[in-house]
């Protein structure tokens, strides 16, 4: 007779675990989510980056590729910003100018940076525009659990972030737009 408390007490104990285990489970399928609201500070974050840090505060351990471009002369200017250093790789890649490896260094600039930056769950595009180009400077899709692209025309959630971008340059001024798309 007192053995019977005992297995029903242990009954319940089993059945509490048990459903305590199942809701864990469950919610932890949704805590990978990010918000909505977190794509759109990533945008501006990106754009941030790009637009107000400076050269130089990217010359550290972890960023040792600036010293290549700056021993081969390639920046001239540390102070510049990631986009205004781009802006200007393009400007020189112009044709009257003649740089043919300046288009090139402008992406790996750009992806060299942001490359590890970013969260591998979003997707994101980063553009410069002016009245005669567009660049698509870094491109990354991400691949969903079940191996189809995540793109833009398939996407919930498209974000995007555009800033104007000025560069003097051998004596030319030249407007740029920057633009960082994010998804997700």
């Amino acid at each position: 007779m007192y053995r019977k408390g005992y297995f029903l007490t242990l009954d319940a104990f089993i059945a509490i675990g048990i459903v305590v285990i199942g809701l864990g489970l469950v919610l932890s399928q949704y805590s990978f989510k990010p918000y909505e609201r977190q794509t759109v500070f990533y945008s501006n974050d990106v754009m941030d980056i790009l637009s107000s840090t400076k050269l130089y505060e990217f010359n550290d351990d972890n960023h040792t590729f600036l010293n290549m471009y700056e021993d081969n002369n390639n920046i001239t200017n540390v102070e510049n910003t990631v986009f205004e250093q781009v802006a200007e790789f393009v400007r020189r890649a112009d044709p009257d100018i003649g740089c043919t490896y300046c288009m090139e260094m402008a992406k790996n600039l750009t992806r060299d940076i942001v490359e590890n930056s970013i969260s591998p769950q979003y997707s994101f595009n980063i553009t410069l525009r002016n009245s005669t180009h567009e660049i698509t400077l870094f491109n990354k899709t991400t691949t969903d659990v079940v191996g189809i692209k995540n793109t833009m025309d398939n996407s919930s959630l498209v974000m995007s972030s555009k800033k104007i971008i000025s560069v003097v340059f051998d004596g030319y001024f030249v407007l740029f737009t920057g633009e960082v798309i994010v998804w997700q």
